[in-house]
This record gives C-alpha cells, sequence and structure tokens, in this order.
C-alpha cells in the first residue's frame, strides 16, 4: 500500500481516483488491514473530488472490515471511524450524525500507540459537547487530555492549534466569549507560526462570529479583512473567498448595514459551488430571506425561498424567524404570527437554559479553581524549601532576631497551607460529584472503574459492568420540559441506588446514561441486578409520573477477558444498543 500512497502524491485529484479505481481487483486477494487501507484512501480521494457519498459508502467499507479491532488494526479503524464522521458533518451538520463515529474512535483509540492519532479522536470528539450546555466540562476534559499528550510528546505547534481551536469553539457555543477569543487568537497564532495558512483562516471565521458576540464589531471587521487578504494571497483555497464574503455579510448585519449585507450574502452564493460546507450555503440562504424582509423586498423573499428549496428540496428550515418571514411575504400573517410567537418561546426557553448553565459554569469554574489551589499549594511548597535553607544559613551567618523573624514566616506560610489544603479538599469534591444527582461524576467514575478493573485483574475477581440510559428521553425532555427530565433522572438515580450494595460504585456519564461497576459479581448475578432495577423503575415510575412512562434499557457485561475498561464498557454500549433494539425496557446481557 505504501506504493500506491506515494503514487498518489504524484496525481491531481481526478488523476487520483481514476488510478485507485483501475487497481481495485489488485486487493481482493489482499489482508483486511490492505483492504481495508484502500478503502480509506478511495474514501479521501472521493471526499477531495467532492463525491460525498461515495467517499461515506468507502470509509464504511474500511471500518466494516476493521470492526473486530486488534493491535494492528486500531489505528486504521481510528481514521476511518474520524473521516467518516467528517463527510457525515460536511453533508448535514448534525452532532447526531457525526458524533457517533467520534465516541467510539476515542473508545478504540485507548490502546492506540500513535499519539497524533489518539489526540485527534480526543479533539474531535470534543465537538460533539459543544450543543450540550450541561457537558461543557466533559468537554474540555477530553481537551485537557489531548493537551497532556501533545505536551508531553513535544508535538508541533498545528497539534496544539487543533486543540486550542477545539477549546475556543466549546467555550464559544457555551457563551462564554472571553475565554473563547482568548482561545481562538492563541490557536490562530500556534498555526501562524507553521504559515497553516488553511486553518489561520479557519480561526479568523470563528473570531469573527466571537467578536460580533462580545460587540467588538470594529475587531470583527479586522478579521473579515484579513480574511479577504488571505483569500487573495492563497487562491489555491478556493473556499476562502465564499466564508471572506459570508463573514462580511455577517459584521455588516451587526452593524445594521441592511443593503450591504445582502450584496455580500448574494455574492457569497454566487461563490457556493467552491465551497463543500453546504450547512453555510443555507445560512447564506436564510440570512438573506431576513435581509430582505428589512430592506421591505417581500418578492425577493419569496423567489429566495423557492431558490433554497429548489437546491435543498429535503432541507427542513427550523429557524421560525425565518419561516414567519416567508409566511410573511406569501401574506399568510396567521402563520406568520404563529411563527414569531414560536420565535418568541425560543428565545424565553433559552434565555432560561443559560440561567441554568450558569450554575454548570460556576461548578467548571470551582473545578479550575481547584486546579488553581493546587498550583499555589506546589508553589507555597517549594518556597517554604528554600526558606529552610534560608533558615539553615541564618543560623550560621546572621543573628537570633533574624532567625525568630524566618520561623514567624513559616509559621504563616503553614497556616496558609492549611487553609489551602481544607478548600483544595472542598473543591475535589465539587470536582468528582454529577451536579444534578449527587453521585460520581463522569472522569471521576471511569477512574474509579480503571482502578477496580485492575485490582479485579490482578485478584481474579468478578467486576461487572452495567450500563444503561432512560428509554426515549429526548421525548420527555421535548414533551415534558427540562425541568420534568430533571426530576426523571433523579428517580432513576434514587431507584438505583436503592438496589445497590457497598461494593458498587455508581456514575452518571452525562445526559441521562449511567454506569455501575459492580465488584464480585458474576454475569448471572449482574444481570439479577440489572434486571432488578429495571422492574423497581418501570414500578415505581407508574406513581410518580402519570402522564408518561419512564423506563431504562441495560446492557451487562463481564469485565473478565478485556483487555482495558474502555473495551468493556464499548460492549456493554453494544450490548444496550441491542437493548433498544429489541424495543428498550428490557436487560441484555454478554452471552445471553
Amino acid at each position: 500500500m505504501s506504493t500506491v500512497e506515494q503514487r498518489l502524491t504524484t496525481l491531481s485529484s481526478t488523476e487520483k481516483l481514476r488510478y485507485l479505481q483501475s487497481i481495485k481487483a489488485d486487493f481482493s486477494t489482499a489482508s483486511i488491514l490492505e483492504q481495508a487501507k484502500y478503502q480509506h484512501e478511495l474514501g479521501m480521494v472521493f471526499e477531495e473530488n467532492k463525491q460525498l457519498n461515495s467517499a461515506l459508502n468507502a470509509f464504511s467499507k474500511s471500518i466494516d472490515m476493521l470492526s473486530a479491532a486488534t493491535d494492528a488494526t486500531r489505528t486504521m479503524l481510528v481514521k476511518s471511524l474520524l473521516e467518516r464522521s467528517y463527510v457525515n458533518y460536511l453533508i448535514n451538520f448534525e452532532v447526531e450524525s457525526y458524533c457517533p463515529d467520534r465516541k467510539l474512535a476515542v473508545a478504540v483509540s485507548k490502546g492506540i500507540i500513535d499519539v497524533d492519532v489518539k489526540i485527534r479522536a480526543l479533539v474531535q470528539y470534543a465537538f460533539c459537547f459543544k450543543e450540550k450546555k450541561m457537558q461543557l466540562s466533559e468537554g474540555l476534559a477530553l481537551l485537557d487530555d489531548a493537551l497532556a499528550l501533545a505536551q508531553e510528546n513535544q508535538l508541533p505547534a498545528n497539534t496544539l492549534g487543533m486543540i486550542y481551536n477545539a477549546s475556543g469553539n466549546l467555550y464559544r457555543n457555551h457563551q462564554l466569549y472571553d475565554q473563547a477569543n482568548e482561545y481562538l487568537s492563541t490557536a490562530y497564532e500556534q498555526w501562524a507560526s507553521v504559515n497553516d495558512y488553511q486553518d489561520m483562516f479557519n480561526m479568523l471565521h470563528g473570531l469573527v462570529a466571537t467578536s460580533i458576540e462580545r460587540l467588538e464589531l470594529s475587531q470583527a471587521q479586522q478579521h473579515v479583512d484579513e480574511m479577504f487578504q488571505l483569500a487573495k494571497q492563497q487562491p489555491a483555497f478556493e473556499d476562502f473567498i465564499f466564508f471572506a464574503n459570508y463573514n462580511a455579510g455577517l459584521v455588516a448585519n451587526a452593524n445594521k448595514h441592511w443593503t450591504k449585507a445582502i450584496n455580500y450574502f448574494e455574492k457569497s452564493l454566487q461563490l457556493r459551488k467552491y465551497t463543500q460546507e453546504i450547512f453555510f450555503i443555507k445560512q447564506s440562504y436564510q440570512q438573506l430571506i431576513l435581509l430582505y424582509l428589512r430592506n421591505n423586498q417581500t418578492e425577493k423573499v419569496r423567489l429566495m425561498y423557492t431558490e433554497l428549496k429548489q437546491f435543498f428540496p429535503d432541507y427542513v428550515i427550523k429557524d421560525a424567524g425565518v419561516l414567519a418571514t416567508v409566511a410573511y411575504a406569501n401574506g399568510d400573517y396567521a402563520q406568520s404570527r404563529d411563527q414569531f410567537l414560536l420565535q418568541l418561546d425560543h428565545e424565553i426557553t433559552e434565555r432560561r437554559l443559560f440561567l441554568k448553565h450558569t450554575m454548570h459554569v460556576n461548578t467548571l469554574l470551582n473545578r479550575q479553581n481547584t486546579n488553581a489551589l493546587d498550583k499555589k499549594l506546589l508553589n507555597q511548597k517549594i518556597k517554604i524549601q528554600q526558606l529552610q535553607l534560608i533558615n539553615q544559613q541564618v543560623v550560621q551567618e546572621r543573628t537570633w532576631q533574624l532567625l525568630a523573624f524566618s520561623v514567624v514566616a513559616l509559621i504563616l506560610m503553614m497556616m496558609l497551607i492549611r487553609y489551602l489544603l481544607r478548600n483544595r479538599r472542598k473543591f475535589k469534591k465539587l470536582a468528582c460529584t454529577d451536579v444534578l444527582t449527587g453521585i460520581a461524576n463522569r472522569r471521576y467514575i471511569l477512574e474509579k472503574g480503571d482502578l477496580l478493573f485492575k485490582q479485579a485483574k490482578v485478584k481474579s475477581e468478578c467486576l461487572a459492568v452495567l450500563l444503561f440510559d432512560i428509554d426515549n428521553f429526548k421525548l420527555v425532555n421535548d414533551g415534558q420540559g427540562h425541568h420534568v427530565g430533571d426530576q426523571v433522572i433523579n428517580f432513576i438515580v434514587n431507584q438505583t441506588q436503592s438496589c445497590l450494595t457497598k461494593e458498587c460504585e455508581f456514575g452518571r456519564l452525562g445526559g441521562d446514561e449511567f454506569i455501575i461497576m459492580a465488584k464480585g459479581l458474576s454475569i448471572n448475578s449482574a444481570k439479577a441486578l440489572a434486571e432488578e432495577i429495571r422492574v423497581k423503575v418501570e414500578e415505581n415510575a407508574k406513581a410518580f409520573f402519570i402522564d408518561f412512562s419512564v423506563s431504562i434499557s441495560i446492557g451487562v457485561v463481564s469485565a473478565e477477558g478485556f483487555e482495558n475498561l474502555a473495551s468493556a464498557i464499548a460492549e456493554a454500549d453494544t450490548m444496550l444498543y441491542e437493548a433498544k433494539g429489541l424495543g428498550r425496557n428490557v436487560v441484555v446481557c454478554q452471552n445471553g
């Protein structure tokens, strides 16, 4: 395969595709790994030629071939999972579409030696938490792990830039715009140091949106000017000019220069053939629909909506403001009124979610304060060691008065350390606890699980993993409201805790997903425990929740036979997936 890769570096995009298709038969008798590598390369070339559905099919074939991951195939499997997720991102921009592959890639990558691939998996999965308002810390935890690996292995600037970019985007999507601006600027500097123009441009794209949210419109305009300059200097990147006009339209819109904004978005649509980012093409149409209404051009509103549906017949517009505008332009004032009211309700809901999200951010800041206290404590210990050395010199060279002063200073330092240690324990407890339920959070339960797994391996003891989530939980949130969803989560936790012994570790992985690490339980005993929990939830829920049903599905595995905890959890996740396929509200156990 190395010969094929070398040959591809000398060919144009079209020639690469023709060449790979011509040698397909050569790999029919090759090893599974070589066939998978061929399909991966074919997917990359399809993607390069903007044939996204064909690329998706090729990456899927590579993944299917490598589904039984071994040490020899893990790296290739992770690469194909990440590439397939990226193609899904280009096609529909929906996290539900591209994030399952990224989650699996992180699980598989835990057995990989290739640090670059492991970091890439962590960073790309972190993007999956950008729209989950209560899971910012989980996304940042992934990026902390990636940054630690990068620094430990002294990886280059472009790797650091990738991590800082992901951090900035997480902060931006959680409305922490000052932190977002800091990280995106740092990422830009990293890529500028190695003349990575593609990623420099991408950072400017993010900085424009962040500057607008911070009401720093002059700064946003400077970023747009630099985007146009890069587009002119680097014509090989065809989509630069599309995004320069798109962002210029955003800035003009923020400045309430409606006519200028219209001109920029119309220009971006004229250049749409130069980008694969379909999401931003659709956004250009929607921006123009709203701007035409502001400019009292209702006929153009109708024309733009017709053109949008012509190019994207399956696209469903979710923005109530856009739908209201189209209804108004068509003279359907009742529908326009209803959509505007929906938009108003949405804004109220978002405001309430933001206030709720503030509690989560405070917890995150507490965790960061814990880390800061750890650093202060270390610095204080170093200072104490320095004072002790000075104290020895003072005994020989200075007066008893100066020695007494040093002792007093040392006592004060010890008092400060005692204070810091007391507060550090408090913050550490907060950092290990899930805010909503009071049980272990994701980071703590996985660390505790790794320890139990290693102990079980050494002592040849049983260890069962029970992975479960709430059936149709999204319908509860959407139909009953998030406050009822929180009540359901706490109900599930209380029912589960009543079934557990002190040998069980129970934690929340995030959202409505939970895990139990049951020390000393065989697979049959673990299955019995899972069934007890499932039945208890089903029966007691009827008294707590009248208007809807509540149930859980559980996947159960024994950790014996797995090389690490991540593999056991991945298998439990597979069992959970099978439970969903069986109609939910069931327990599916490893080996039946």
